[in-house]
């Protein structure tokens, strides 16, 4: 999922979940991050993602349209799918591994086993001492 996509799905989850926020308080929902988010905002209020509503309290919100809930729909699976193919792809690396330590500490038992002693304890030889 591309950095635009990834923008165009945060700010359709903000919208969905934020349907009382006002509109002129809608940007602060965002904090200091706006100016990223902005240019990829403007460019979806022209697709018609979303629009602008008059609920009762007769303060002006936004709301996805039938196109917002399809596209945040598209892009979550697309999401879903991108996580899903990374958690693939990490257990596959994962399994790789583990395959190449086992390889590994094989052989290493192997070199020990060479190397051990036999367990019997090998003869030490005591030099005699001169008596006189």
């Amino acid at each position: 999922m591309d950095n635009s996509s990834t923008l165009e799905l945060e700010i359709l989850i903000t919208i969905s979940q934020n349907k009382n926020v006002p509109i002129y308080h809608f940007q602060h929902l965002f904090e200091h991050k706006w100016k990223t988010y902005y240019p990829r905002f403007k460019e979806l209020l022209s697709d018609e993602v979303f629009s602008a509503t008059t609920p009762i309290t007769g303060m002006r919100s936004y709301e996805l349209t039938s196109k917002g809930k399809s596209r945040i729909t598209e892009l979550i699976e697309q999401r879903e799918s991108d996580i899903t193919d990374r958690l693939s792809k990490l257990q596959r690396q994962r399994t790789d591994t583990s395959l190449n330590w086992k390889t590994v500490r094989a052989r290493l038992h192997s070199l020990v086993h060479l190397l051990a002693p036999t367990g019997k304890r090998p003869v030490r030889q005591v030099a005699p001492t001169p008596t006189t």
